[in-house]
């Protein structure tokens, strides 16, 4: 248990002091910035009451770093707070009961010691069950096409998909994709 948390407080250190990573939420960063500018200092001060994670703070709102929720869920795990939060991607695992539980969902949650728990929504409107088992049939399909490494496969995926209204010029385009993304799409070849 000891050394789960340290793990997590250090995972936090490197994620608030890390350059460029976001900070946990705008309004950290400002309470920092304001906590510092309350002290005298700036960013480039060197007085003991401007600790590193205040400085890492005002340099994050400075350069624009959006609201990462990653270092406020690390938190809620090394204190065991049982926070909620909103909206969290997680595997299913019966939180959406109509959906399967391995295919991604984002659901409220709270967040502990022992991870990141979804909070069970039951049932969808069927309407809503109507088109999420779609996608989730494009993903299944996508999914497929990649095991076996299969251009109809994924050709097929994309013929599909809801979003895809016009199927002239499809194959062009999919052979575009694996042209210019040859890297990591040449096996569908």
């Amino acid at each position: 248990m000891v050394i789960r948390k340290a793990a997590l407080i250090l995972a936090l250190v490197a994620l608030v002091l890390a350059p460029g990573a976001g900070f946990a939420c705008d309004k950290t960063a400002a309470a920092a910035t304001t906590a510092m500018t309350k002290a005298g200092c700036d960013k480039n001060c060197d007085k003991p009451c401007c600790d590193e994670a205040a400085k890492a703070a005002m340099l994050a709102e400075n350069a624009g770093a959006g609201c990462e929720k990653s270092a406020e869920a690390l938190v809620a795990m090394a204190t065991d707070s049982g926070c909620e939060e909103p909206a969290v991607n997680i595997p299913n695992n019966g939180a959406l009961t109509d959906l399967p539980n391995w295919i991604a969902v984002e659901v409220p949650a709270t967040v502990d010691k022992d991870g990141v728990h979804a909070i069970p929504m039951g049932r969808l409107p069927s309407g809503f069950l109507g088109l999420l088992t779609n996608q989730i049939g494009v993903h299944d399909m996508t999914a497929e096409a990649i095991l076996k490494k299969s251009r109809t496969a994924a050709l097929q995926a994309l013929l599909v998909d809801p979003i895809v209204n016009n199927y002239q010029g499809i194959e062009e385009m999919l052979d575009t994709m694996i042209e210019y993304q040859e890297k990591w799409l040449g096996y569908l070849k």
